[in-house]
């Protein structure tokens, strides 16, 4: 995220083709800002014309969807790091190239699973869906390994979302 000195708001990176589904972190130069509800940024930052209260970010609060608080107001230009956990958007039609390759099986097998789940397809096959969820859950279970290994600190439930209705 870059900020602009005297800045008040700051708008959250997000990709085009993607929905924020919650703000994970926000670091600066490797330490972690404190996240604060958002009338106390408001109470800390106090008057953004008062040159005096700006300073070295601390803490943040999002007020909005896509905006952040930082307090204090940012006194130079600089850019922090943002943790975003992010969902592709209804309408997209591809996904992120890092997700794609990171996480290509488990997707593959996911959607197979709910694609020979669909009765009064041609493709409809409840014994093929079962070997597809095998294999999805273990892929599943392999992302679950890499979360409690540190790998991974994202929560991985996710709301199921039935599609072909």
């Amino acid at each position: 995220m870059d900020l602009y000195a005297g800045e008040v708001e700051h708008d959250l990176p997000i990709p085009r083709n993607a929905e924020l589904v919650q703000l994970i972190s926000i670091s600066r130069k490797g330490a972690e800002l404190i996240p604060v509800q958002v009338r106390k940024i408001y109470q800390q930052q106090g008057d953004p014309e008062d040159e005096t209260r700006w300073g070295v970010p601390t803490y943040y609060s999002t007020d909005g969807i896509l905006t952040t608080r930082l307090s204090p107001i940012p006194l130079a230009d600089e850019e922090l790091e943002c943790r975003l956990a992010l969902k592709p958007k209804q309408n997209a039609t591809t996904i992120p190239y890092e997700l794609g390759v990171r996480w290509r099986t488990a997707i593959e097998t996911g959607a197979k699973h709910f694609l020979c789940m669909m009765a009064n397809t041609e493709w409809y096959d409840p014994n093929r869906a079962a070997y597809y969820r095998q294999l999805f859950d273990r892929e599943l279970a392999r992302a679950k390994v890499a979360q409690m290994q540190g790998y991974d600190s994202t929560n991985l439930r996710v709301k199921s979302v039935r599609f072909g209705a």
